[in-house]
């Protein structure tokens, strides 16, 4: 049997490439127990708002309506509301890092 091929992970740099389906800011609320995402348009024009309780609800949301179309833009976004879900679990303040 053939072994399964391993790749070792590089940490080279890279910035998310802008996406042009958007951006968002990202705003939790441990008070609601929710999640708030704003979804903008380049030209700063507020498109929607989303709301969920947990980053994977949101995220499938985001990705199952076409919101987001670049890999390493909806990579950056689950990080992202990752750490927002675990600020409101933990207690600690959430910061959205700059793409």
């Amino acid at each position: 049997m053939p072994s399964t091929p391993r790749v070792k992970a590089e940490a080279k740099s890279q910035s998310v490439a802008l996406d042009k389906a958007g951006y968002f800011v990202i705003l939790p609320s441990k008070k609601d127990g929710a999640i708030l995402v704003e979804h903008y348009s380049y030209d700063n024009k507020l498109l929607r708002i989303i709301e969920g309780e947990t980053s994977r609800d949101i995220y499938l949301t985001i990705i199952n309506n076409n919101w987001v179309s670049d890999l390493t833009h909806a990579a950056y976004l689950g990080k992202e509301l990752t750490k927002a879900e675990l600020s409101m679990k933990e207690g600690f303040k959430y910061v959205q890092d700059g793409a």
